[in-house]
C-alpha cells in the first residue's frame, strides 16, 4: 500500500479481499464503520461468500454521502486557496476538537491523545496530507458516491447474519439510515443503538460495543454449534 494509491471504494474492497486471500482466510467476521462500512457493503454484492457474518456501525451508504455537517470541512481541504491554511490549523488541538465535535456526543471522549491518533497519519508530511486532499476528492466525486447504491441489489440477496450496530445520535449517518438498511438486507438480525454515542460508538462507549460484537458474534457460533448437532 503506497500514500499515492487509489483509495476509490471498488479498490478498496479488493485490497479487503487481497488481505484475506494472503493471510489464507476463507470467511470472515466483518465489523464496517463510516467508509469502512461502504467497503463491506460492495464486498455483500461482489464477495458475500467471504463473509462469516457482519456488523455495520454509521456506515455511508445509499446516496447519502458525503454527510451535510462534514461537507464544509471537505470543501476547504480539497480548495487549492484554503487547503494550506487549514493543514496549518489542523496542528492546534483545539481546531481538531472542533473538527471532530460533529462526530461525537459527548465531547469529553475526545481526549488530547485520541485527537492526535486520529490526526497524526493525516498532517506529518505533505505527501500525507496529499493522500488526505485526494481521499476527499473522491467523497465529493458523485460518480464514486453512487457505488453503495450500486451495491443495493447485492445487498438485497445477502443472506448472512447481520447487526446493525449504531450509535444513535449521529448526524452524519443517523438511526433512520440503519432502518432502510434493515429492510434492504435478508440476514438481518437486528438494530442495536447505542444510547450515549454519535458517530463512533466505539470512541465513546468502548466497552459496550465491542460487548455487543462480541455478544452478535457468539450467537452465530452457538447456532452453528445447535445446527451441527
Amino acid at each position: 500500500v503506497r500514500l499515492d494509491d487509489d483509495y476509490r471504494l471498488p479498490n478498496q474492497m479488493k485490497m479487503v479481499v487481497g488481505l484475506m486471500d494472503r493471510l489464507g482466510i476463507e470467511r470472515a467476521r466483518i465489523v464496517g464503520h463510516d467508509h469502512g462500512g461502504a467497503t463491506a457493503q460492495l464486498m455483500m454484492k461482489y464477495h458475500p461468500a467471504r463473509i462469516r457474518s457482519l456488523v455495520l456501525t454509521n456506515v455511508e451508504a445509499y446516496d447519502q454521502w458525503p454527510s451535510e455537517p462534514e461537507r464544509p470541512d471537505l470543501e476547504l481541504i480539497v480548495n487549492p486557496v484554503s487547503t494550506p491554511l487549514f493543514r496549518a490549523m489542523l496542528g492546534f488541538t483545539a481546531i481538531q476538537r472542533h473538527v471532530f465535535s460533529i462526530a461525537v456526543h459527548n465531547k469529553q471522549s475526545l481526549t488530547d491523545e485520541a485527537l492526535a491518533a486520529y490526526m497524526r497519519p493525516h498532517i506529518t508530511s505533505p505527501e500525507r496530507w496529499c493522500r488526505l486532499r485526494r481521499f476527499f476528492r473522491w467523497q465529493l466525486d458523485r460518480e464514486h458516491n453512487l457505488e453503495t447504491l450500486r451495491a443495493v441489489d447485492g445487498m438485497r440477496r445477502f443472506d448472512r447474519p447481520t447487526l446493525l450496530l449504531w450509535g444513535k445520535h449521529d448526524t452524519n449517518f443517523g438511526p433512520a439510515i440503519a432502518e432502510r438498511l434493515a429492510k434492504d438486507i435478508p440476514g438481518f438480525v437486528r438494530i442495536e443503538l447505542l444510547e450515549n454515542s454519535a458517530h463512533m460508538p466505539m470512541q465513546e462507549e468502548a466497552e459496550a460495543y465491542a460487548q455487543a460484537v462480541l455478544r452478535f458474534f457468539g450467537e452465530g457460533q452457538a447456532n452453528k454449534r445447535n445446527k451441527d448437532q
